[in-house]
């Protein structure tokens, strides 16, 4: 089965915010699923941006930023795992671009 273009773009935030996060990080699963269900409305919203010049590569190097923020959250409290708060507070100090899709 074929993935939809809105999982697709989701799938590549998550993997841009596992890559902001780095390879020691660990990242809980209800932490992808906040980040993910946040954005889902937007990307289905606002599907036809994504292939606007630049949009993509934007909203990816956002994505990369917030994991790196929400690592420093959960080393900031002792963790090597991202949770979903640590996603929160991320995305708060993120916010907000130029494309709702960031």
């Amino acid at each position: 089965m074929a993935m939809s273009d809105v999982e697709a773009i989701l799938a590549q935030m998550t993997f841009a915010f596992g890559a902001g996060a780095g390879p020691i990080a660990n990242v809980e699963r209800a932490a992808l699923e906040a980040l993910r269900e946040r954005w889902r409305p937007n990307v289905e919203k606002y599907l036809g941006e994504w292939e606007q010049p630049g949009v993509a590569s934007m909203v990816l190097t956002k994505f990369q930023m917030m994991g790196k923020l929400a690592l420093e959250q959960a080393h900031a409290q002792g963790r090597v795992a991202i949770s979903a708060a640590d996603v929160g507070r991320a995305i708060e100090t993120a916010m907000l671009g130029p494309t709702p899709l960031c």
